[in-house]
């Protein structure tokens, strides 16, 4: 839109206004990769000092905010604002190299996304983009830094948990459908394991390829999230974590929340399980819902949890 409103200005036409995210600033700042990164972080309440909720989503080179009808929609951060009403400043983060309201043919996926994303979207690289984003915003009046709540949901759970591992800021975590083992392990649970192995060596051939692609994403974002897994990196960290987990989940294996809880437990860490009986990735439990429903009471027992500490 920017682009667009410089064009019409050479053109002697009126400017069209620049879309805005609702509900929240727009800011920006340096990773230690010297990028600029766009953040995102709910206005100041007068008088009040309120920790941070920061939120990452899942795969996919989609932007954090969705344009419908020529109108920004809010993402799943906006669904999270309006559940923590003046209780936390929700902080999100649009992925490096993702055009404000860009939506790829396949949501979800890297599929016709632009070789920069390709390039940037790497574990190590997205996870510094968010780092930076938080550091920021800590640093920003009308914050209370004794505590920061970390909410990753899908690719985003391992993702959290890699940031817990390295900004000691953060003392609360929630992995919502966010896995536990290598998410090899988890795709041989709907693929098997000799499809899984035959793609790990496919991966290991060309492993920072951003042309060939398996299951929607190509080998370089693959290479680096299959390094780690959730569990590695929530032991690393120091937080004290909240796990939600529908059971009839068809995009990651339920069973890796049992496996990330018993990892922590193993070592006497403050954890918490939800299972959503029969929810799905979204934690909903009806398959032609489209309210939400299911994010909104995930979130609220995310924020009971974070709030009874």
């Amino acid at each position: 839109m920017v682009y667009l409103a410089l064009a019409l200005a050479q053109l002697g036409q009126a400017p069209v206004p620049e879309l805005k995210a609702p509900g929240f600033d727009h800011y920006t700042c340096k990773d230690k990769y010297r990028r600029s990164i766009d953040y995102y972080l709910s206005p100041a309440i007068a008088g009040k000092n309120l920790p941070i909720a920061i939120f990452i989503s899942g795969s996919g080179g989609q932007s954090i905010w969705p344009i419908r009808n020529g109108k920004v929609a809010g993402g799943l951060q906006s669904l999270l604002l309006s559940r923590v009403k003046d209780s936390l400043r929700v902080l999100v983060v649009e992925k490096p190299c993702v055009e404000f309201g860009f939506n790829p043919p396949r949501p979800g996926t890297a599929e016709g996304c632009s070789e920069a994303f390709l390039r940037e979207h790497t574990l190590d690289r997205w996870t510094a983009a968010n780092d930076a984003a938080l550091k920021a915003a800590l640093a920003s009046p009308g914050v209370d830094r004794r505590r920061v709540l970390a909410i990753g949901h899908s690719e985003g759970g391992i993702v959290v948990a890699t940031l817990a591992a390295r900004n000691r800021r953060i003392t609360d975590v929630a992995s919502l459908a966010g896995g536990g083992p290598n998410q090899a392990e988890s795709l041989a649970t709907f693929f098997g394991k000799d499809a899984v192995e035959q793609m790990q060596k496919q991966i290991a051939s060309d492993p920072d390829s951003t042309t060939k692609f398996i299951f929607g994403h190509p080998h370089r974002r693959w290479s680096s999230f299959m390094a780690t897994s959730t569990i590695e990196q929530a032991l690393k960290s120091r937080a004290r974590f909240f796990i939600g987990q529908g059971t009839k989940d068809r995009s990651v294996d339920p069973v890796g929340a049992d496996k990330l809880e018993a990892a922590l437990r193993a070592q006497n860490r403050d954890v918490t399980l939800v299972k959503v009986a029969d929810g799905d990735h979204g934690f909903s439990t009806d398959p032609a819902d489209r309210t939400g429903k299911g994010f909104s009471a995930m979130f609220d027992q995310v924020l009971a949890w974070f709030n009874k500490k």
